[in-house]
């Protein structure tokens, strides 16, 4: 690889623009030889495009700052990272630098981010080489700073394409983050990256959107688990919560409650429970009821009108695993080391190299299929975070074959099943994946540090595009706090409910510490009462999962409102005394919908 830089840039007049705007780039070559380089690109109708040659990629690191991405203290405007977090340019911060996403970031959901101030605004849109790029907020003596840094010597491949960065500026008149997100899905869609639902829509997509989702966790062995790498020897006991005649009778009951629509998805069905020996999935779990109990309930669920589906696991491998040691699928780091992750139920979880992830959705997924699920197919982890590398000789994988790998393994689904499903909403899998199951992690925590708050970039964004569930404290949202339903409905969420969501026997629960359950009476007629209320809640606004999120603005101080784009609003009121909007009182803690 070349130590010497060199940049290929478009560079086009435009009126919009009378001056050039300017770039300074700080390369390290892997020898430690530092190189600096100021550029100046001309815009093309608002657009500053800026391409570096994959040839040209230095092998150490790389930083590129664009001087119009900088602001003084006290001045209007912020900076939005791709995770949502605002950053205003508040006085009396302490030099800092911030790293909000990077390779190694678990949560993944956006290759575009933004900046206003009261020269410019814009978007910057990541178009090629974004995995391997780690966004830098330098705060320093007042000034901020957003800035772009490529490590290719911890990535250990040669750059495998081009940098490609799109900065859109916005006009002065419309340029809030509300805007950014027009912009940016404006940029998915023209490039036929995705197509809106109605576009795309199947039969099972259409009756998913219209109702609310319901996960069961059935059956797990101790999470964290005692063994790391477990044998069929050793292999701690299956706990069984919920086996399949014991969902047959909560279905028959849920239904006689009145709530006639739902999609159903079994998690732990599969031989040894929730996360038990993946990637190996069959025999269906005995002690569950076996095949032959499987295969009546999605029958049962389907006589009652009911969409069923099941979680599996594409990204993720443990000792137990019949696919252990065919071909050795884990994939490596550069030093040859295993990626490695926490221990749940099957014991030490390791990432599986894309590669043979793809393989063995061949193998698994029509056998599931033929089980007679039909629905939004759930597959684990994979849209929470960036597609990952292998670096195993034997089967080499960059972040980019590993993208198209997730992608084939989600268009697979929808082709066998009517639609997918994963866990978060990276992205980069926008064209392939029909939900989410929750945009973040503990939403409520993320914004502290320089970050003010959290606001709905990727919700303007692919709403419309992609159902999403808001995130994990909104889950089971009833039986928890007004702020979780609030926030549901403010950044357009569809309602999901999890029975036995508590199952970690030490650590936090990703979902809270209130839960579902269905194992006495009591707790089925608590859980029904909970589901048919955020039915019925949701059945008033299900048809905004199908509608683009024009804009989202705070309103007053704690009421937000989220416009969408047939002049539906939804108005968020998160005080303790009552707001008044357009003649309507909006009790405290409480939403309105506004129709067009």
């Amino acid at each position: 690889m070349k130590n010497k830089l060199a940049f290929l840039i478009i560079a086009i007049f435009c009126p919009l623009f009378l001056v050039a705007e300017t770039f300074t780039i700080r390369s390290k070559t892997k020898d430690g030889e530092w190189r600096q380089k100021v550029l100046e690109i001309e815009p093309q109708n608002g657009v500053v495009s800026l391409k570096i040659p994959s040839s040209e990629i230095p092998d150490g690191q790389l930083e590129i700052i664009p001087h119009f991405a900088r602001a003084r203290a006290g001045e209007d405007g912020y900076m939005l990272l791709s995770t949502g977090g605002l950053i205003p340019y508040k006085a009396g911060v302490k030099n800092t630098v911030y790293i909000p996403w990077s390779p190694s970031t678990k949560e993944f959901r956006m290759r575009a981010e933004g900046m206003k101030t009261p020269r410019a605004s814009f978007v910057a849109i990541f178009k090629k080489l974004p995995f391997e790029r780690a966004s830098r907020v330098s705060v320093q003596d007042g000034s901020y700073q957003l800035s772009t840094f490529y490590d290719m010597q911890r990535c250990a491949f040669d750059a495998y394409e081009d940098i490609e960065i799109e900065y859109q500026f916005l006009p002065s008149e419309d340029s809030d983050y509300s805007a950014m997100a027009r912009a940016y899905r404006k940029h998915l869609l023209d490039g036929g990256e995705c197509k809106t639902i109605s576009e795309r829509l199947t039969p099972e997509l259409d009756y998913a959107a219209n109702c609310v989702e319901i996960r069961i966790r059935q059956a797990w062995k101790p999470v964290p688990s005692p063994i790391e790498n477990q044998t069929p020897e050793n292999e701690p006991e299956l706990r069984v919560r919920t086996d399949f005649k014991a969902i047959s009778d909560f279905l028959k009951a849920l239904k006689k409650a009145g709530v006639d629509k739902a999609q159903i998805c079994l998690v732990g069905w599969n031989i040894g429970g929730h996360d038990g020996r993946w990637p190996t999935a069959f025999p269906v779990e005995p002690k569950l009821g076996g095949e032959k109990g499987l295969r009546e309930l999605i029958a049962l669920a389907k006589s009652l009108g009911y969409q069923i589906v099941c979680h599996t696991n594409s990204t993720d491998i443990y000792h137990i695993s019949d696919d252990w040691k065919k071909g050795f699928p884990v994939a490596k780091k550069t030093d040859g080391s295993m990626y490695k992750n926490g221990t749940w139920g099957g014991g030490r979880m390791y990432d599986m190299c894309p590669k043979f992830s793809w393989e063995y959705a061949q193998r698994d997924l029509p056998k599931i299929a033929d089980l007679g699920f039909k629905g939004l197919h759930y597959i684990d982890v994979i849209s929470t975070k960036p597609p990952f590398d292998c670096h195993d000789p034997a089967h080499p994988c960059t972040r980019k074959e590993a993208e198209e790998y997730m992608n084939k393994i989600l268009s697979l689904a929808k082709k066998l099943f009517g639609g997918s499903a994963s866990e978060g909403g990276a992205d980069y899998v926008c064209g392939t994946q029909d939900y989410a199951l929750y945009v973040y992690f503990n939403l409520f925590k993320q914004a502290r540090g320089i970050v003010e708050r959290i606001v709905p970039f990727w919700e303007i964004t692919f709403n419309g595009i992609m159902l999403h569930n808001t995130s994990t404290e909104t889950v089971n949202y009833p039986i928890k706090s007004p702020e979780s339903r609030l926030k549901l409905y403010e950044f357009g969420g569809r309602p999901l409910f999890y029975i036995n969501s508590k199952f970690k026997d030490s650590g936090n629960n990703s979902m809270g510490d209130l839960d579902l359950s269905i194992s006495t009476p009591e707790e089925m007629a608590r859980t029904i009462a909970a589901i048919k209320r955020g039915s019925q809640e949701y059945d008033k606004c299900s048809r905004l999962q199908r509608l683009f999120i024009r804009s989202h603005s705070e309103l007053s101080k704690g009421v937000f409102s989220t416009l969408y784009d047939d002049g539906t609003e939804v108005v968020s009121n998160y005080t303790d005394k009552s707001y008044a909007h357009k003649g309507v009182e909006i009790h405290p803690k409480d939403f309105a919908i506004f129709e067009p």
